[in-house]
């Protein structure tokens, strides 16, 4: 009987062909267009955090604990090789690397511009963060104990200067006394954080510990930055680290990356969210629009379905025809959806959406002017989900005011 049902509900929905075609119409480009709208904001965020992770952002950070409130050269890791050789020996990671890191002035005439000054371990740095990679003009630093400085793109032009250029620099040492440096820029890194961008420079660490902590191979550092295997392991990580110097009076301040940037850890919780209440919103008007083409489809056939109850085929299974006849509708449409959304979020990861004409308010934003959609599968299966539910519920109404 329910197979009768089912090809009478399909028959039942050519009825009004017009009106199925058009609602057929705002299922597909609804259901796309929402999908679309979030894995467009999916891929800003993915992106956000890759470039972070890249840049500046390892999985956990370790440094004296003054130095978070207090950014300072006097704040520093003291026998910074003999924890990096403790924790590679005892916890399994997948690299590790130590920075020193303090403000200072660049020294530009009659601007003075403050700045984060970064001394990385240069062989290391490439294990755990991956600046090299965005150099866009010269090259990264290398290894040799050169006066060589890598700045950002949004830096270099506010100070009107490119490689090969000298820059001085002043800092302060761990006996609090003033130091110039004069580097030569190597590299110029670009970035979609324009911020970042302005406000950090690299140097080799060889090169500037001799300045900060007045001599070299002193053990000294600010962080220790450590790469893991999976980021979801951060804090059971962190455990592991934090019992290995219990016993020892060493005053570290050990965080997640969720703890450094929470923003990025929120974002996917506000992500759902959002997918939820947008698609809520779009299966919404559909479910209205659904309910009015349905109910104006029983209304015009409201004898042949009576005709069905007086010739001794029960009243509900009437009703669940109709209700067949909703959720078939959005079965013949979501397929088409989700091609449609699938062969779009493709195209557009392989060549990226192109928004350069918002280029300005995007880098401010810290983004890039391309834009990489992801969708992950299970948003498919969400989707799926409120349709089949907004089908239901359109279909029991309907039916339930037959007869």
């Amino acid at each position: 009987m329910n197979i009768i049902l089912l090809k009478l509900a399909f028959r039942n929905l050519f009825y009004y062909p017009k009106n199925t075609f058009i609602l057929l119409f705002s299922v597909i480009f609804g259901v796309s267009l929402g999908l679309l709208g979030v894995s467009i904001i999916n891929g800003l965020v993915i992106q956000r955090q890759i470039e972070k992770m890249d840049t500046s952002l390892a999985h956990l950070k370790i440094n004296h604990l003054d130095y978070q409130n207090d950014k300072q050269s006097i704040f520093y890791i003291n026998q910074t090789e003999n924890i990096i050789k403790k924790i590679k020996k005892e916890i399994d990671i997948q690299a590790i690397t130590k920075r020193i890191n303090i403000r200072g002035l660049i020294l530009n005439g009659t601007q003075n511009l403050a700045v984060d000054i970064y001394g990385v371990d240069i062989l290391n740095e490439k294990k755990v963060l991956q600046l090299s990679t965005y150099i866009r003009k010269g090259v990264y630093l290398s290894e040799k104990d050169k006066p060589q400085i890598v700045i950002g793109k949004a830096l270099a032009q506010k100070l009107q200067k490119k490689i090969n250029d000298t820059l001085q620099i002043q800092t302060t040492n761990i006996a609090q006394k003033n130091s110039i440096l004069k580097v030569k820029i190597v590299g110029i890194y670009e970035v979609g954080q324009e911020q970042f961008s302005k406000t950090h420079i690299f140097l080799p660490f060889d090169f500037l510990e001799q300045y900060i902590f007045l001599e070299k191979k002193q053990d000294f550092s600010h962080q220790i930055l450590i790469k893991i295997k999976k980021k979801e392991q951060a804090n059971h990580i962190k455990k592991q680290i934090k019992s290995l110097f219990v016993t020892q009076k060493i005053d570290l301040q050990i965080s997640t990356w969720i703890e450094n940037a929470p923003d990025l850890a929120y974002w996917y919780l506000i992500l759902d969210v959002f997918f939820f209440i947008f698609l809520g919103l779009i299966f919404f008007a559909l479910g209205i629009a659904l309910f009015n083409l349905m109910a104006m489809s029983v209304w015009s056939r409201k004898e042949e379905l009576y005709r069905l109850y007086v010739l001794g085929i029960a009243q509900k299974k009437v009703q669940l025809m109709i209700i067949f006849e909703t959720i078939l509708l959005l079965i013949v449409a979501l397929p088409l959806s989700f091609l449609i959304c699938y062969g779009t979020i493709f195209y557009f990861q392989t060549y990226g959406l192109d928004v350069s004409l918002w280029n300005e308010a995007m880098s401010v934003w810290g983004y890039h002017s391309k834009i990489y959609p992801f969708l992950s599968v299970q948003y498919y299966f969400f989707t799926f989900f409120l349709a089949f539910l907004t089908a239901l519920l359109a279909g029991f109404l309907v039916s339930r005011n037959i007869f």
